[in-house]
């Protein structure tokens, strides 16, 4: 099973120890389904799944230091 994961970030600031960053992050990309027979919280070893079960998801933020 393979997920595509897409990350790019800038800096809009870089000077005298401050910073400006804008980012975005898309998790499962190409919205990939599990398996059908992947477990919803466990697999067989009772350890957590390593199945993506949300589909695709995304988040823009900003971060800053001064």
């Amino acid at each position: 099973m393979v997920y595509w994961n897409v990350q790019a970030q800038y800096d809009l600031i870089v000077e005298d120890g401050r910073k400006l960053q804008v980012f975005g992050v898309i998790n499962n990309a190409l919205d990939k389904d599990p398996p059908f027979a992947a477990p919803v919280a466990f697999n067989t070893t009772g350890t957590a799944n390593p199945y993506d079960m949300l589909g695709r998801s995304w988040k823009l933020g900003m971060r800053f230091a001064f």
